[in-house]
């Protein structure tokens, strides 16, 4: 189901007239939506979020028509909206009951709450508007703190929860230290760095995986 290359072009055109049949001109966005086009958004998803977005009544008959929408172009819950109804415009029987209620039927690079076949358009719009001030450098780190707040948090709130990442945990404590002006001289050497992050651990703070091996760091 997953489509991750990024097409242009004629590789676009004709991926869209494969699934929805001969695009609309270049000056008649689809379905006539001024400066956003729907197909522009499910065109390939690249590596940020996105949801594959189907119809309850179609999935109940085994049919698991529908497209990824890539959320950085249907970046509101309106432009959302404006692709559900051109998915509903394009399929063979645009007045087919079975097409009156949408799901997600998959997903990339959301927060757990935002996990499951219907949820919070608003508060995709939400996560959205704060990961574009975060950037998306920073995508992974913003997932994984609206997954340990258990909620879309803004990008002030990440800002002052969030304290980078290091190679260790260890790493992360003797910085944090050389940053507060703690003048250790030689002993720095010395310290038990595990130690005192098993310190730091008790007072709230907890670090986090990430996938290239490195750990993000959060405090409380």
């Amino acid at each position: 189901m997953t489509n991750n290359t990024l097409l242009t072009g004629a590789d676009r055109d004709a991926y869209i007239a494969a699934r929805f049949g001969e695009p609309e001109s270049a000056s008649q966005p689809g379905l006539g939506m001024g400066t956003f086009d729907p197909v522009d958004a499910m065109t390939g998803i690249g590596d940020g979020p996105a949801i594959y977005m189907g119809f309850w009544g179609l999935y109940n008959d085994a049919n698991l028509y529908g497209n990824w929408i890539k959320l950085e172009e249907a970046n509101t819950a309106e432009k959302i909206e404006q692709c559900i109804d051109f998915l509903r415009q394009k399929y063979s029987n645009p007045q087919d009951h079975n097409l009156e209620e949408w799901m997600v039927q998959d997903h990339e690079n959301l927060p757990r709450c935002l996990h499951g076949e219907n949820p919070d358009l608003d508060k995709i719009e939400e996560f959205m508007t704060a990961l574009e001030d975060i950037g998306a450098d920073n995508i992974e780190p913003y997932l994984m703190a609206c997954d340990n707040q258990h909620s879309i948090i803004d990008a002030d709130d990440f800002r002052d929860c969030f304290y980078g990442i290091y190679d260790s945990e260890e790493d992360f404590c003797q910085q944090f230290h050389d940053d507060n002006g703690s003048d250790l001289g030689p002993l720095a050497n010395h310290i038990d760095w595990e130690s005192v992050w098993r310190d730091f651990d008790c007072d709230g703070w907890h670090s986090k995986r990430l996938t290239n091996g490195d750990v993000a760091i959060f405090s409380s």
